[in-house]
């Protein structure tokens, strides 16, 4: 019998070396100091100018990514949750929740010119049908015109029965959905800004829903119990796919571009990516983070995908998605961002990506926002 020798590490599927897939980013450019307790979330405007963000603080901060100079603070009675700013430039509108309150800022004073601030104003301003206004009321969910803390616009409060967790806005930005729980229950609302209006797209929804998103390219949702992620045909009003991450509870979930690949992070330290184009069964299980996964996000531009976790660390990946449904994407760690030490538990909090650049910005628990460049 002919023995066969053999090196091990001929074994292993050869990789492209990370210095032959830049741009990505490596180093921190600038860092955003003023906010005084953890930052939960960031979000870059569609024009990569501005940033905003939201704190234990109970503050909302709008920032100049080119010097890290802060623009705008709003002051409130609660801690903010989430925060989104609207998809499409010149509408200078970011969403944020807080307790059982949604809210819709305008930004647009500062960070747009004159007219579009007059159009965003205009955006602001309820109005309401009777059909919207009965439906609303339904549903113990209310929409009243209140004025901004500095009283220079009109804002929208929406008040709704369940405490909100995430707010997201769907791509053409008039659409957001909210995520809210409430004694072990969950719910998931749609609601419409040029029309003020809200919708439940299900009269009874099975588990605790940890997170939900917009799909980028047909309507539909895809939402995430602890255990499931359920995609759902918004016109069909019918579930299209359910998927088993396998995994102890699922923290957060995002959608690439092209609308076939599903990406999720989970608290027991996973993050999977799903081919929706083969199986219901995880394509890839990465497990690169020692805690919890607060946030996955795709680059909208960039063969790119963050995740950020609270053992104070980002991992950055490339992915190349073919064209050609006989080639598997290809994904390649490339960089790990020591961003944010561990502070009570918690590292980091907050990972959003540059609109246009290969740039990513994030926020710790140590109050402390970085941007992130090649």
């Amino acid at each position: 019998m002919k023995k066969w020798v053999t090196n091990p590490e001929d074994l292993l599927p050869q990789l492209p070396n990370p210095k032959d897939l830049r741009p990505f980013p490596a180093r921190a450019a600038i860092t955003f100091y003023g906010h005084r307790m953890g930052v939960k979330a960031v979000d870059c405007d569609p024009t990569g100018e501005w940033l905003a963000s939201c704190s234990r603080d109970h503050e909302v901060r709008v920032w100049e990514v080119q010097t890290g100079r802060c623009c705008k603070t709003w002051k409130f009675d609660e801690e903010v949750t989430s925060l989104a700013w609207n998809p499409i430039k010149g509408r200078g509108i970011i969403l944020i929740s807080m307790g059982h309150k949604i809210r819709l800022l305008n930004a647009a004073r500062f960070t747009s010119t004159e007219e579009e601030f007059k159009r965003t104003e205009n955006l602001l301003r309820i109005k309401s049908t009777q059909e919207s206004t009965e439906q609303s009321t339904a549903m113990n969910i209310t929409w009243e015109q209140v004025s901004s803390t500095d009283r220079e616009s009109p804002e929208i409060q929406i008040t709704q029965e369940y405490r909100v967790i995430l707010a997201h806005w769907h791509s053409k930005g008039d659409y957001f959905l909210t995520v809210g729980r409430s004694a072990g229950l969950s719910s998931l609302l749609i609601h419409s800004l040029s029309q003020c209006r809200t919708q439940s797209p299900f009269k009874r929804f099975r588990g605790i829903m940890t997170s939900a998103t917009f799909h980028p390219t047909k309507p539909a949702i895809v939402t995430c119990t602890q255990n499931h992620v359920r995609v759902y045909d918004l016109k069909k009003l019918q579930q299209e796919h359910r998927l088993n991450p396998k995994v102890n509870s699922i923290s957060t979930v995002d959608v690439h571009s092209s609308g076939d690949h599903i990406l999720v992070g989970s608290d027991d330290q996973w993050v999977i990516w799903f081919d929706m184009d083969y199986t219901s069964k995880p394509y890839r299980r990465l497990k690169y983070h020692r805690e919890s996964v607060q946030k996955v996000q795709f680059h909208k531009k960039y063969p790119l995908f963050g995740s950020a976790s609270d053992d104070g660390t980002c991992n950055i990946f490339h992915n190349a998605v073919y064209d050609d449904f006989e080639k598997d994407p290809l994904i390649v760690p490339v960089k790990i961002l020591k961003a944010h030490p561990i502070k009570s538990t918690r590292g980091v909090m907050g990972f959003a990506w540059h609109p246009t650049r290969p740039w990513c910005f994030t926020s710790g628990n140590d109050g402390v926002i970085k941007l992130w460049v090649p």
